[in-house]
C-alpha cells in the first residue's frame, strides 16, 4: 500500500502542492499542526480564493478517513520544499 501513496503523490497536481506549501510558508507548522492550519485557510478561502469544495475538486479531503494520504503528501511536499532551500 505504500508504493500506492507514493504513486498518488507523485501524480498530484501543482495547485495542490501550492496550497500545502501556501500553508506551510504562512505558518512554518508541520504535520499534525499544518492540518489545522489547513482547515483554516479552507475556511476562510484564504489560498485563491478556495475553500473546501474547491479544495476537495482538486484532490485535497480533510476527511478522517483520508488523513493518512493527506498527511504523506504534505510530509514529502514540505520536505522537498526544505530540501531547496539554501544552507
Amino acid at each position: 500500500m505504500q508504493g500506492s501513496v507514493k504513486e498518488a503523490v507523485a501524480d498530484e497536481p501543482p495547485s495542490v502542492e501550492g496550497f500545502i506549501r501556501f500553508c506551510h510558508e504562512r505558518s512554518g507548522e508541520d504535520w499534525p499542526r499544518l492540518y489545522d492550519v489547513m482547515c483554516v485557510a479552507a475556511a476562510r478561502g484564504a489560498f485563491r480564493g478556495m475553500a473546501y469544495e474547491q479544495l476537495s475538486e482538486m484532490g485535497i479531503s480533510f476527511a478522517l478517513t483520508d488523513l493518512g494520504g493527506l498527511a504523506a503528501l504534505s510530509r514529502r511536499i514540505v520536505q522537498e520544499g526544505l530540501s531547496v532551500e539554501p544552507a
